[in-house]
């Protein structure tokens, strides 16, 4: 009533919520390795200037093969890469850019060594790149060279036989290195003799059996190892390389590398032939 006053004090906390704009509080670009996730901190800005915490924060990644949204960050991968995120709250949004990075930590060679049995001959150099964390590296390549051109060259990623010989291959990223031996050694393919046949005219008459040797691709194979095997011994005999006529008849001699088993035959005949005439 007219007659009565009361006084009391009425106490009020201004909570902002209109989102006129929205401020990611992170650094652009945020670089985040492989595999990893991030969460997104998003402060909301009203009309008057006010922050607050950003609420309903949605993501939307422009490029789903570097990252994914997952609720209010992402998960980086499946490959690295640069890619736009968008961060919107109610009617307001802001983009930050995001790198997914590896760290090359080993270049795995997927062999232990790499042979070639012709000149010329060529493999391709495979090996795999890791990061810091044991992870394939899918995209990067490394630098391959060799350690002596005189032996394998490298081109265009493969190694090519020059020379017989041992060499290595080394692939390197960076500071990153790796080797893997290269050996070159040349295979029978191709095993022929020079005669058609071999003719004696005289017992204990000698010749040497001298083969060509050819590899896969056509080259030559100086001194080839090779086998000679006699068919019949009583008629001629072989030691290593030198033919022996012991009586007249016909036989084979077979030459073959012992690793291949490449063979090679030809017809021995000894015929002995009046050379002089004794009248006693």
């Amino acid at each position: 009533t007219s007659k009565h006053q009361r006084d009391f004090e009425l106490r009020a906390r201004a909570v902002p919520y209109l989102v006129h704009a929205v401020r990611a509080l992170i650094d652009t670009p945020a670089v985040v390795r492989l595999g990893d996730t991030l969460s997104f901190a998003v402060n909301a800005i009203d009309p008057y200037g006010n922050e607050f915490l950003a609420p309903d924060v949605a993501v939307t990644v422009a490029d789903t093969l570097t990252a994914r949204a997952f609720g209010a960050g992402l998960i980086t991968g499946p490959r690295r890469g640069s890619t736009l995120v968008r961060l919107a709250s109610r009617s307001a949004e802001t983009y930050v850019t995001v790198r997914v990075v590896q760290y090359v930590a080993a270049i795995q060679p997927a062999t232990d060594v790499i042979e070639l049995s012709s000149l010329g001959a060529e493999l391709p150099v495979s090996y795999q790149v890791r990061d810091d964390r044991g992870r394939v590296v899918a995209d990067t390549s490394a630098t391959i060279i060799s350690l002596d051109t005189a032996v394998a060259r490298v081109v265009d990623g493969r190694v090519q036989a020059v020379t017989t010989g041992v060499t290595a291959v080394q692939a390197a990223i960076g500071p990153v290195q790796s080797s893997v031996p290269v050996a070159v050694n040349q295979r029978i393919a191709v095993l022929r003799l020079l005669r058609d046949t071999i003719r004696f005219d005289a017992l204990q008459d000698t010749t040497t059996v001298s083969p060509v040797a050819l590899d896969s691709l056509g080259s030559g194979i100086p001194n080839p190892r090779v086998e000679l095997r006699i068919k019949n011994s009583s008629v001629v005999t072989a030691a290593g390389p030198t033919l022996r006529a012991l009586a007249p008849g016909a036989t084979t001699a077979t030459i073959e590398d012992p690793v291949t088993r490449v063979a090679a035959s030809v017809p021995v005949v000894v015929e002995q032939r009046v050379a002089a005439i004794d009248l006693t």
